[in-house]
């Protein structure tokens, strides 16, 4: 490499030494491939200068030598301890290091020296040392054809020699010389091979340890390894839809033993990261609920809810490719018998449903209900035919309640199977989930009608309390009992701002705006039994009830929503057990600004701090979990 660059301008060894304080390590650099190249050809340099009767001097020096001392300025770095010349102000570091770069300069001049010397005196004495083609080949273009078949040997056994000036400008050559280098960033993005995948034991296959799946390069498709048929299935990627998934759950016990149980999971793929497993081929969003009770030789509603969670997501992280309505509706059933088989062959008495993507599935064994019905889009956006009103039993406030139409309900004897049923939701509409526990249900479109004007506004812990409502006016709530609830389909600001959009002239731009904070006030009711079950504006212990506390407030929350809360203040200060009700005016139950949570800084917060998540998940299914 060295001849290579020189020869077309001859060396200028007093300009090196000049500039060596400026350029040390490229001496060196230098210095080593030149002391390679007169190594690898010694002999044959050593008879041309015989047959032109030049007798010079080679410097042979120990390797090891240059390598220490290499590693001694690299160690150093003499690049950041200022000058080096050697004199008065210098410490012994930079004086050390002076000597050493005199001593690199003094040892490739007296390997060029006799370089220099063998070109001039060559071309003087001895006009040629072989023909070619019947021409004649000067010492020097043999000397450079000595170089050149190093390089070219070095290329063939696999090292890499460029020739830039180190500024870039040289690399289209080294592209057309050398496509190979550059044939993997000029494929487009899809055809690359994904980060992450490292080579196996199959030829053409790739392997990702992390989440253990395989990639074929041929098809460009990824795959995972099915343990029961021992076969590569094709893995596939859950689709992200726009849709909204609310659930909440409500019991009322009534001091009753054993009680009822329920679980929610709002997002399993939020909780995949908690549970260990991957979820990544089910469409989003998705999540799973279950309200178990008690019945004559069914299993223990506690003893049921640990197990249930943890079968249920062990089916749904076992098949990584696509699911079916009939494998959904097998996972769902099969983790009710899994849960009997563990539990001595007691079947839990309950119900639970599945939310993935637009499907919804829900299975009922004895003992419990379920029941999906269908809201229309003009009902769920606030447009369209107007819903009917009816008047809230036990409240003073008229509230509305959408029509809905019931799609499927189950609720099986003790003689029965378990009940199952898939529902897709449609583009434009809302799909409603009930499941209860208990004597609450003989007709299920009323209850889910009564829970609806909560359940639409995505309070569906308050829709729960609302069905509790209308069945104890009926006669039917007998503690214990649950229900849980869930809605998917568009949010209710969604739907909102579609009904505006649509009510707004077409040729008005759009406008994306929101409030970056919100001013919080509240109404705070205690009951028996929590921490803090002591008023502290009237100074009194509190004796009500959990289920009476919840059944005051959803009557304040009807009445805020029939008057548009203007009667918030008033309200506030006679019910309101904290001591913000204290405050005058308007301002009573103020809680302050709260700034709207921002995803990007949480997430960076969140990696900085190296803190696991909170997830939305039961201390059950945690405990399974680990």
């Amino acid at each position: 490499m060295f001849f290579s660059v020189t020869v077309g301008r001859p060396l200028n060894l007093q300009t090196w030494q000049q500039n060596w304080h400026n350029a040390p390590t490229k001496l060196l650099l230098k210095l080593q491939h030149l002391r390679w190249v007169l190594g690898r050809h010694a002999t044959k340099i050593q008879d041309l200068l015989q047959s032109t009767g030049f007798h010079g001097q080679t410097h042979r020096r120990d390797q090891g030598e240059l390598k220490r001392r290499q590693a001694k300025t690299v160690r150093e770095k003499w690049w950041e301890k200022g000058p080096t010349l050697p004199g008065e102000g210098c410490t012994p570091a930079q004086r050390r290091l002076a000597d050493d770069k005199a001593h690199i300069t003094r040892e490739f001049a007296a390997c060029c020296r006799p370089v220099l010397r063998f070109l001039v005196l060559a071309d003087d004495r001895t006009p040629s040392v072989g023909t070619c083609n019947g021409r004649l080949i000067p010492p020097t273009f043999l000397l450079i054809l000595m170089s050149w078949t190093a390089i070219k040997e070095r290329e063939t056994k696999g090292g890499f020699v460029y020739a830039g000036n180190g500024k870039g400008t040289h690399m289209w050559r080294l592209k057309q010389e050398r496509p190979d280098l550059f044939s993997e960033k000029d494929l487009p993005e899809e055809e690359q091979i994904p980060s992450g995948f490292g080579t196996c034991s199959t030829a053409g296959w790739l392997y990702n340890k992390d989440k253990d799946i395989y990639f074929e390069l041929k098809s460009k498709r990824r795959f995972w390894f099915d343990e029961s048929t021992r076969v590569h299935r094709a893995l596939h990627e859950g689709e992200a839809t726009s849709l909204c998934l609310s659930a909440g759950a409500s019991a009322i016990s009534a001091n009753a033993t054993p009680m009822t149980k329920h679980i929610v999971v709002p997002d399993i793929h939020g909780a995949a990261k908690a549970l260990r497993r991957d979820f990544s081929h089910l469409d989003r969003p998705a999540g799973a609920l279950a309200v178990l009770g008690a019945s004559s030789g069914a299993a223990a509603p506690e003893a049921a809810a640990r197990l249930l969670p943890d079968k249920l997501f062990k089916r749904l992280a076992s098949f990584r490719s696509e699911w079916t309505d009939e494998m959904l509706l097998a996972a769902l059933t099969g983790a009710f018998v899994d849960v009997a088989a563990g539990l001595g062959g007691q079947m839990p008495a309950g119900a639970a449903g599945l939310v993935v993507g637009r499907r919804v599935v829900v299975a009922a064994s004895p003992g419990g209900c379920c029941a999906v019905a269908r809201q229309p889009h003009a009902e769920s956006s606030g447009a369209g035919a107007a819903p009917r009103k009816a008047k809230a039993t036990g409240g003073s406030a008229d509230t509305t309640r959408p029509e809905l139409s019931l799609l499927c309900s189950a609720r099986p004897q003790p003689s029965e199977s378990i009940a199952t049923h898939c529902v897709h939701l449609d583009a434009s509409d809302a799909l409603v989930l009930g499941l209860g526990v208990g004597d609450l249900w003989d007709q299920p479109e009323p209850a889910l009608e009564a829970a609806l004007p909560h359940v639409a506004q995505q309070r569906c812990r308050a829709g729960g309390l609302a069905l509790f409502r209308q069945a104890r006016a009926a006669g039917r709530a007998t503690p214990p009992a649950a229900v849980a609830l869930a809605r998917l389909g568009p949010s209710s600001d969604e739907a909102n701002k579609e009904a505006a959009d649509a009510s707004q002239p077409s040729k008005r731009p759009r406008v994306e705006s929101g409030p970056s904070k919100v001013r919080l006030r509240q109404v705070l009711l205690r009951y028996a039994g929590s921490k803090e079950a002591k008023d502290p504006v009237r100074h009194k212990a509190v004796t009500r009830s959990r289920e009476d506390a919840e059944q005051k407030m959803l009557k304040l929350v009807d009445d805020f929503m029939a008057d548009a809360c203007a009667s918030f203040p008033s309200v506030c200060r006679s019910v309101s057990e904290c001591a913000s009700a204290l405050k005058g005016g308007q301002m009573a139950g103020d809680l302050g600004w709260v700034d709207r949570p921002d995803p990007e800084a949480q997430k960076q917060k969140q990696e900085k701090d190296k803190a696991p998540p909170k997830l939305p998940l039961p201390s059950s299914v945690l405990k399974a979990a680990v």
